[in-house]
């Protein structure tokens, strides 16, 4: 203990006070939170990874596969050909080129009535 010049006692802190940092325990902490939000990062940027090595490359592309041509040939016969599709509530498919005819001629003649009122 040491005194001052009022006469005041006072204790010498050999201990360390229950306020000072300890710097073991806050490096430890500071390890730990690192390698945790390094872990969460790749977490998160790993499945948007792409690796080039993984993806199918087709080399000669001069001539259209034989999926997209029957994908092709299905799509066309689809937009040209009739075909009912439900007899309860008697809906047809008509071929696209008709269907576009047919909405002109509503929509010409909703106008030519709109127009004479």
């Amino acid at each position: 203990m040491t005194a001052d010049r009022n006469n005041i006692v006072h204790a010498d802190h050999t201990e360390s006070d229950n306020n000072d940092i300890n710097v073991n325990r806050g490096f430890l902490y500071g390890v730990i939170g690192l390698a945790i939000v390094l872990i969460v990062i790749l977490y998160v940027v790993d499945p948007f990874a792409v690796v080039p090595d993984k993806i199918p490359v087709k080399d000669d592309l001069s001539e259209p596969s034989a999926d997209f041509s029957e994908l092709r040939a299905r799509e066309i016969e689809e937009l040209n050909t009739y075909k009912l599709l439900d007899s309860a509530t008697a809906t047809y498919r008509i071929p696209i080129d008709q269907a576009m005819q047919l909405l002109v001629e509503e929509a010409s003649e909703e106008s030519s009535r709109d127009s004479l009122r």
